[in-house]
């Protein structure tokens, strides 16, 4: 199992999403040198020995041992694949023959209120069962990072550490999520924990089955929530900023542009943000997709299709740091210097709004501030004057980027 965790103080071993805790207050606690073991929950959905649970629980494990049955029987497990995106692993029982097996159930047609039932080793307490009701659905923002993308199901189902892995059950005992994380200022249950939604781990999980790993699509933009007053100035309720289009990606090539906002991926609405990201990550490399964007210089739609390429890891985080100046910047945090007809940024005050929200670097270009061209800073200073929001373009490297920001009173 993952070496190097540390354990908690009592008898029973840690199970790994203990650090989840950690970061909403739980004790800290103190490393032990040697070996470390941890324990987690898991599903087996196949007679095989083919089993589920999270990533975390088996990430880094050298030795990974299954207990199966009353009796605890121990069995060694192999890792078929993981996905740490979704925090699912799969494992295969070695030798296993004829076992017991859960059956998947339609998470999409489970409502708020429904029963649910968590069944794990909270604790090392093997076989334990908790009951509860789904207290929400299409939860994201939890604490799991910018990478973790699952509209999870949020349960008031007592979750512990052990639990991680394990299913979350409809009444009548098919699978409807596994067991993730809790909320938890304690360290131990709060009466909120999430689990990944059985419609998107059964297929997860099929993936990795076939292809030991999951490739998703990319489209090579950096995007951004929409805007209140930019939807209301575009008449729109819905859809996702495009902020910056990647020199050469998928998109680029499609002709979508930075400050584009995308309203439909093949004729479905776009509600948010992780929407978009899910939805083209389970587009194939390779495969088509039409997209209705709008521009914002124009207020026009337009449908356009991109062809998908692959996801490439480093290019998942937003690019640039900005660079220190020590001149007078504006009330953003710019220094500004006329080159020709252009606007160039000459320094970025450390702490501004330019740096921290932004991104800003020197030799980036002020291109447009509120559709106005700017060729001069007398030109970028009227434009910010008596505007509360403000929508900026700036030219990078050849790239056009977009914000959306509010001014500080």
């Amino acid at each position: 199992m993952p070496p190097g965790q540390d354990q908690e103080e009592g008898p029973f071993p840690r199970d790994p999403f203990w650090d989840f805790f950690e970061r909403f207050g739980a004790p800290h606690m103190m490393p032990d040198p040697g070996p470390q073991t941890s324990l987690g929950s898991g599903i087996i959905i196949d007679k095989s020995g083919i089993v589920v649970t999270n990533n975390h629980v088996i990430d880094g494990g050298t030795e990974i041992m299954v207990r199966v049955g009353a009796d605890n029987n121990e069995m060694k497990a192999k890792v078929i694949g993981t996905d740490p995106k979704t925090d699912l692993a799969v494992l295969k029982i070695e030798g296993a023959k004829d076992l017991p097996f859960a059956a998947w159930g339609d998470s999409d047609s489970a409502e708020v209120g429904d029963w649910a039932i968590a069944i794990g080793s909270p604790f090392a307490l093997d076989q334990s069962v908790t009951v509860g009701i789904i207290s929400a659905k299409g939860r994201n923002q939890v604490g799991l990072g910018n990478d973790f993308r699952a509209d999870m199901i949020q349960t008031d189902a007592a979750i512990n550490p052990g639990n991680s892995g394990g299913p979350l059950c409809d009444i009548d005992g098919n699978i409807i999520g596994v067991n993730t994380a809790i909320y938890s200022r304690s360290g131990g249950y709060m009466g909120i924990g999430f689990a990944i939604p059985a419609n998107l781990a059964k297929d997860i999980v099929s993936r990795l089955q076939k292809e030991g790993k999951i490739v998703r699509g990319w489209l090579g933009v950096y995007i951004q929530p929409l805007d209140p007053e930019l939807a209301k100035e575009l008449g729109l309720k819905q859809g996702v900023g495009i902020h910056e289009v990647i020199e050469g990606s998928p998109a680029a090539s499609s002709g979508i542009q930075a400050g584009d906002v995308v309203l439909e991926v093949d004729g479905k609405a776009i509600k948010d943000v992780m929407e978009l990201q899910r939805r083209i990550g389970d587009f194939k490399p390779g495969q088509s997709v039409k997209l209705k964007v709008m521009s914002y210089a124009d207020k026009k739609s337009r449908n356009v299709t991109v062809k998908v390429g692959t996801l490439p890891e480093e290019q998942e985080n937003a690019p640039g740091t900005s660079k220190e100046s020590e001149q007078e910047p504006d009330k953003i945090g710019l220094l500004l210097i006329l080159k020709g007809k252009e606007v160039v940024v000459a320094g970025v005050e450390p702490g501004s709004l330019a740096e921290t929200l932004l991104g800003l670097e020197a030799g980036d270009v002020i291109v447009r501030v509120n559709r106005q061209n700017i060729t001069s800073i007398s030109a970028y200073k009227k434009a910010l004057k008596g505007s509360k929001r403000i929508y900026l373009e700036v030219r990078r490297n050849g790239r056009n980027l977009f914000f959306q920001f509010a001014l500080p009173e």
